[in-house]
Parts: C-alpha cells; sequence; structure tokens
C-alpha cells in the first residue's frame, strides 16, 4: 500500500442488527459499506466509533 493510502480517512464503526452488535471494524467509505450491509440485512445499522483516523492508526487497533 502507498504511503499516501495510509494517511487517507478512516472510520471504526459496529454493525448492529435488531440492537445487537453482531460485527465491528473499520472503513474508508462508511455510506458504502452500510449500502453493501443494507442489502444483506436491511434492519442493519452503521455506528461510527470514535473520530475519523488514519489507515496506519486503525490496522494497528484491529
Amino acid at each position: 500500500m502507498s504511503e499516501e493510502g495510509l494517511t487517507l480517512p478512516t472510520y471504526r464503526y459496529v454493525l448492529r442488527v435488531d440492537g445487537k452488535v453482531v460485527y465491528h471494524s473499520f472503513t474508508m467509505q462508511l455510506d458504502a459499506k452500510l449500502r453493501q450491509y443494507k442489502h444483506r440485512c436491511p434492519r442493519t445499522v452503521i455506528e461510527q466509533v470514535g473520530e475519523r483516523t488514519t489507515y496506519s492508526d486503525e490496522y494497528r487497533w484491529a
């Protein structure tokens, strides 16, 4: 991955279905990720956790 890719903003999130946390991860495109999950399960809700950060910080977090 290029150095530029390491500095792009990323978001931590939790995925909830019917109020229960079923998954947590990080992504650079929060809206696109929500559409992907909504396609599979319409009751899905994504909650952003914390502030935007960089990919390299997220990789260390995971």
